[in-house]
């Protein structure tokens, strides 16, 4: 089982201006075709130095929320942790998932797909998704929404989690919130291959979280795997 981590340092001066302005540090991670994230995955009040470890296992959620910005995901149901890969689950009108279904031949991929068997006379159609665990300064975040997905009924939908994160700040912005457009300013960190870990560290004059080496005490230049914007999203 993969275990991935991400260190979030920030100065004292700059923590106290983050906290006079109540912002947190916000984590999402894409899944499946968008690249782009639509649920706030982990939101958190900053410290100096912040910690945020996870392990590639995911579990599969269900809800009638309505998918509109700023809408707080609530979970109706959900499987039991973890979901099996290369298999999908059925949703029954009891509420509960059953499965996993093997799906032939694709034992090895990384999907997770979940098949919406509520009659469409009781619901038309219902929000599906993943969640993930994490553990943040030393305290655990179980089953945070990663993304949601409308399933209308008698249809089927598969998720692919990447291995990539965005981090930003932002105000009043709680764990599992639905977001239709991302900030300005984020940083984008992707894990894979040899690199499980990094580390970045608050520039206020950009406003975003830059990769640092802590040996060296410096910002990196040109560093591998992460990518910072300064726009708008579409």
């Amino acid at each position: 089982m993969l275990t991935y981590s991400i260190e979030l340092i920030i100065d004292p001066q700059d923590l106290s201006a983050m906290q006079a302005a109540q912002q947190q540090i916000v984590l999402a991670k894409p899944v499946s075709d968008t690249y782009i994230p639509n649920v706030a995955w982990q939101s958190f009040d900053p410290l100096v130095d912040n910690v945020v470890t996870w392990s590639e296992e995911y579990g599969i959620y269900a809800s009638n929320t309505n998918l509109v910005h700023g809408a707080r995901i609530l979970k109706t149901s959900s499987m039991p942790y973890p979901a099996q890969p290369g298999a999908y689950y059925s949703f029954a009108t009891d509420a509960t998932f059953y499965g996993p279904i093997q799906e032939s031949g694709a034992a090895d991929t990384n999907e997770f797909g979940v098949s919406n068997d509520v009659p469409s006379a009781n619901h038309p159609a219902l929000v599906f998704g993943l969640v993930q665990n994490a553990i943040i300064n030393d305290t655990a975040f179980n089953f945070r929404p990663l993304n949601a997905q409308t399933v209308r009924a008698n249809q089927r939908r598969t998720f692919t989690p990447l291995n990539t994160v965005y981090i930003w700040l932002q105000s009043h912005l709680a764990s599992g919130t639905v977001i239709t457009q991302l900030p300005r300013k984020v940083s984008i960190v992707t894990f894979g291959g040899v690199i499980n870990a990094q580390t970045l560290k608050y520039d206020p004059a950009s406003g975003m979280f830059v990769p640092y080496s802590p040996s060296k005490r410096s910002f990196l230049l040109n560093p591998p795997n992460v990518t910072l914007f300064d726009r708008v999203f579409i």
